[in-house]
């Protein structure tokens, strides 16, 4: 699998921070996503996991900063041509700790600007402490290197770069320099470095020479043994066995599902539809299924009527626009029917509303040719248990005008809450219905 080592290290980082959160004394998976939700909001990120060890034969390449403690067998010190900044010191006005505040001298009437006593005596003081600091960083970069350590940098001329050299340079040699070459070239002795010198020219010639030793890269094999050659071959070409696990996702919600069967088998109409109010059709939806989880079946015999029933459940929901868009007639409707006097009936053994997550192959969910398991989760809207098994229940507020359609669009919906169910209570799902509130009347699925 491609990245597999750095994947797995990351999910044993995760199992890591999971453990010592557990051991800080707090408790739960909840608690831990809530810590890890909290991270992410502070854009704390605990980094990916390393598989890399300090023995490990690599180049690394790190900052100066970084390498602070750690020591190497070769050391590079690259680009220490690059000048230091030094912007602060040119600014007109200048801050430091000790004396405050330093600004330029203007006169206003002359039409004069000029740098003040106190803001030159400010730059003087960064300028040193910048030098000071400098000087740190190098020898923290020159002490990393146990063997050997090797210096590059560039420069307009290389006699007058080594002109600067002095056998001991004092503070004021020190502040002439602007950048670590500078630094070192100003302090260098002939034990302990060996200075080599390039041109353009000499650099491009070596190249030239480099690139024509080459060899062709079919040349390479000519001499190779044929067994190695189709084992190396084989290594070259190989390919990850089990590419359609990696993009595979590994949670799906049966909505989803359903979503993605339906564009499957669906064929593009050239008749244009009229646009529906999807918001609206949602909401009502989302209202009569409020009022079908909250409905209180045991107390229908208090009623005169099935009528003044549905009224007073619908007045006990606590959203307005909810109310306004149901129906009672819809409600008494079912309530009369066969499905709803179930309902009545066994009003003690009805489930509503059950949330489930379940696992099946990609295969048997048709989300690919593979064995690999996906979750599912969904939210079953009502179901019977009785002692001969389950009766399964969908409500659907869809506007249509013929049962087939509802039941194409969502029997595979169905079977999976089918499979669920079976797989949590160990008993058979015996009979499965969708009740229209569209259509009036309740659909059997065979």
């Amino acid at each position: 699998m491609p990245g597999g080592q750095v994947r797995r290290a990351n999910l044993i980082l995760l199992i890591n921070k999971a453990v010592t959160f557990g051991n800080s004394g707090y408790s739960g998976l909840y608690n831990f996503i809530r810590y890890i939700a909290r991270l992410k909001d502070f854009d704390n990120d605990f980094g990916e996991a390393s598989i890399l060890s300090e023995n490990d034969d690599i180049v690394r390449i790190m900052t100066i900063h970084k390498s602070k403690g750690l020591e190497f067998p070769v050391c590079f010190l690259a680009c220490t041509n690059r000048g230091f900044n030094k912007t602060d010191l040119k600014q007109g006005m200048v801050i430091d700790t000790d004396f405050g505040l330093g600004v330029q001298y203007i006169d206003s009437d002359r039409n004069i600007k000029d740098s003040s006593i106190k803001q030159n005596v400010i730059k003087h003081k960064l300028s040193v402490d910048l030098m000071g600091e400098e000087l740190r960083v190098l020898y923290v970069a020159l002490t990393r290197a146990m063997e050997k350590m090797i210096i590059s940098g560039t420069c307009k001329s290389i006699d007058k770069a080594l002109e600067k050299n002095r056998e001991d340079p004092s503070f004021l040699d020190i502040r002439t320099c602007n950048s670590y070459l500078d630094m070192v070239l100003l302090g260098h002795d002939k034990v302990n470095f060996d200075i080599r010198t390039y041109d353009y020219n000499t650099l491009l010639n070596e190249e030239v020479c480099t690139q024509r030793e080459v060899r062709d890269i079919h040349k390479i094999f000519e001499d190779v043994n044929v067994e190695e050659y189709e084992v190396l071959k084989n290594r070259l070409n190989y390919r990850y066995p089990y590419m359609e696990n990696v993009e595979l996702k590994t949670k799906f919600s049966v909505s989803e599902i359903t979503k993605m069967l339906k564009n499957k088998d669906s064929k593009p109409k050239p008749v244009k539809k009229k646009r529906v109010n999807t918001s609206n059709a949602a909401e009502r939806g989302n209202a009569y299924h409020k009022l079908m989880q909250k409905i209180h079946y045991e107390n229908i015999d208090k009623f005169d009527n099935v009528e003044e029933f549905v009224k007073a459940e619908i007045t006990l929901l606590k959203n307005q626009k909810y109310r306004e868009l149901i129906d009672p007639t819809d409600i008494v409707n079912f309530l009369d029917s066969k499905l709803g006097l179930e309902f009545i009936k066994y009003n003690k053994n009805l489930k509503r509303e059950n949330q489930f997550i379940m696992g099946i192959s990609a295969r048997e969910a048709d989300r690919g040719d593979t064995d690999e398991t996906i979750l599912i989760q969904g939210i079953i809207d009502a179901y019977i248990e009785k002692d001969d098994g389950i009766v399964l229940i969908d409500y659907k507020t869809d506007k249509v005008n013929a049962e087939d359609r509802l039941i194409n669009d969502y029997k595979p919906q169905l079977m999976l809450y089918k499979k669920s169910l079976e797989m949590s209570t160990g008993k058979i799902v015996k009979e499965i219905y969708i009740y229209s509130f569209s259509l009036g009347r309740e659909i059997r699925i065979e």
